[in-house]
């Protein structure tokens, strides 16, 4: 059997994050793993494939839709970075944000460590004011342009 690179893996990630494979994502990840959301936003619901399902399936139900689409895959070691396009429709609760039935497009970045074929840590960074502002959450001050 072929052991695949840290970067192949995310690959596969990704697709199965998309087809909201949460029995084979939760299988990527060491018992010990850990979600450091650089924003704060997401408070963490326990390690290893817990905390995988917990995240995940409160970002399904707020975005039943949601597909993630790979700008950068850099890997190093045993570290992946990757910048990312999500997309979806805020077509469910989310960060207890009522549903507005809005396109949620925005760019993130994260970073994975991995133990062997297993991630066992990931930083995470989304771009929240535009996350917030296509919620209606948040609007931008008078006079300024969407930064997007």
């Amino acid at each position: 059997m072929t052991t695949l690179r840290p970067a192949q893996v995310i690959r596969r990630v990704v697709q199965a994050f998309n087809e909201h494979d949460l029995g084979f994502l939760e299988q990527q990840v060491t018992e010990d793993f850990e979600r450091h959301d650089l924003a704060g936003a997401f408070l963490r619901t326990g390690s290893g494939g817990v905390e995988v399902r917990g995240f995940l399936q409160a970002l399904y139900d707020g975005v039943p839709d949601v597909q993630l689409k790979v700008l950068d895959l850099i890997e190093s070691g045993d570290r992946v970075v990757m910048r990312y396009e999500f997309s979806g429709t805020h077509g469910g609760e989310f960060l207890g944000i009522s549903p507005t039935n809005r396109p949620v497009n925005f760019d993130g970045i994260n970073i994975y460590r991995f133990e062997g074929d297993r991630i066992s840590e990931v930083w995470q960074l989304w771009d929240w004011a535009t996350v917030l502002h296509q919620m209606d959450a948040l609007t931008w001050p008078p006079g300024t342009a969407d930064p997007r």
